[in-house]
């Protein structure tokens, strides 16, 4: 093989990896707009949930198994999140804040745990 075709299949393999990546992305948009777009009464996948978030899949799944994330159905193998319940769970372990310096230090949360 010679070493234009080498250069010409990295010049590809580059491309591929490019292209699927902005995939991604344009797919994490479009879940997205599903999630925020959907009645409150929707049932959601995990996927979609996860990008209304603004977290990974990943994430979405620790946190189901170690518990501290919105609650979600199983139908058999498949999870399903109501919006109405993942909007509550944000509203519930969101911080309000004008700037970070409102964000509760280390010791403050040790002295709230302790109270």
């Amino acid at each position: 093989m010679g070493e234009s075709a080498l250069c010409s299949e990295k010049v590809s393999a580059k491309r591929a990896v490019t292209i699927a990546s902005s995939r991604a992305v344009l797919s994490v948009f479009a879940l997205r707009n599903e999630f925020w777009v959907a009645p409150v009464e929707a049932l959601l996948d995990r996927a979609t949930t996860a990008a209304g978030l603004g977290r990974s899949i990943a994430w979405m799944e620790l946190v189901a198994t170690r518990g501290g994330g919105p609650s979600f159905l199983k139908f058999g193998r498949r999870v399903l999140y109501r919006k109405g319940d993942v909007l509550s769970w944000l509203e519930r372990n969101s911080i309000p804040a004008t700037s970070t310096s409102n964000y509760p230090t280390a010791s403050q949360k040790a002295t709230e745990a302790s109270a």
